[in-house]
């Protein structure tokens, strides 16, 4: 058999081929790999800057402590955000950081007694009591801070009866009004008008009007939450994160990741979702999640804290507040 000399050539750029493809998808992977990391540089970057020029910070909330994150060291730092003297959980800011409302223990001693609603100012002025809403839990303020949507059990102090479920509450008349005995809304729920609420019941997504006090279904999902601009709601279907318009209910596929099992919890400026995804492998006895956040406009990704998980939802939120950012600096 003759061998030619195409054939020597075919045959040395057929061994140069094969060496050569395995070195282009390693470039290749390198080259995403460092995009990549510039996006998560160039995140960080913009919610320091956010945090600097605009006091935007993202609170863990743990009972009457929160945990500030401080995008320039990467930490979570407690800081007290209840009155002094006070114990409570179920925590929740306005947006501005200038209220709180909470489950108040009267008597912190008496193991029995369940937690009432109560409002303050954050220097723990104006406290207000709301006897009859007990075992307040998922509590959010409307954008007026004139109303809460939270979950709770009524009683009704003329005749003693007890109805738990979602309820709208007016601060100023204390009126009541029962949405859902199933529903669960999470922060932000509220559209920005204050009117219009987004709340989840068994695997829907509705909208419930405080005007005409009545719902409608938008579509199939959970974990509710408007954006600040009220543009979209997003919601969890499955292993994806959807947008979906408030009036039509038209969507999209926001992104996909197996390991979130929470809200997304949108920043002020509606620019970035926060989430938490469970840690997969992991040498620790206690389970851990991630807290991460994503800006929505191309998806740029960073983890920014690795807590112990003890149960259920974390409770996180955006909160635009100097003199809050200010405490947990000072490690107040």
């Amino acid at each position: 058999m003759t061998i030619t000399f195409r054939d020597r050539l075919a045959k040395r750029a057929s061994q140069t081929s094969r060496h050569m493809i395995p070195a282009m998808i390693f470039g290749l992977a390198l080259m995403a790999a460092l995009q990549i990391a510039r996006a998560k540089d160039a995140l960080l970057s913009e919610l320091q800057k956010s945090q600097a020029t605009e006091a935007i910070s993202i609170i863990w909330n743990d009972g009457g402590s929160a945990g500030v994150f401080l995008f320039g060291d990467g930490k979570l730092h407690e800081t007290r955000i209840l009155p002094s003297a006070v114990v409570g959980r179920d925590v929740s800011l306005t947006s501005d950081g200038e209220q709180v409302a909470f489950g108040l223990f009267e008597h912190p001693s008496d193991p029995h007694q369940p937690a009432l609603l109560a409002v303050a100012s954050s220097d723990g002025s104006n406290l207000r009591k709301f006897p009859t809403m007990q075992q307040p839990m998922m509590i959010c303020w409307s954008p007026r801070k004139d109303r809460l949507v939270l979950w709770a059990s009524n009683t009704d102090s003329g005749n003693g009866s007890k109805a738990s479920g979602l309820w709208t509450l007016r601060l100023d008349t204390g009126e009541s009004t029962l949405i859902d005995a199933h529903g669960s809304a999470y922060c932000p729920s509220w559209s920005p008008d204050g009117v219009k609420l987004a709340y989840s019941v068994k695997g829907a997504i509705s909208i419930y009007d405080t005007d005409a006090k009545n719902s409608r279904r938008l579509a199939d999902g959970d974990y509710a939450t408007w954006s600040p601009d009220g543009k979209w709601i997003a919601t969890s279907k499955g292993n994806d994160y959807w947008l979906l318009d408030p009036q039509s209910a038209a969507g999209k596929v926001l992104f996909t990741q197996k390991n979130a099992f929470t809200p997304l919890w949108w920043s002020p400026d509606s620019q970035y979702v926060a989430y938490a995804t469970h840690v997969g492998l992991s040498l620790k006895v206690v389970e851990q999640v991630d807290l991460r956040v994503r800006r929505v406009h191309d998806g740029a990704d960073v983890r920014l804290q690795r807590s112990a998980w003890k149960t259920g939802v974390p409770d996180v939120q955006w909160v635009r507040s100097s003199p809050l950012l200010a405490r947990a600096r000072s490690g107040g």
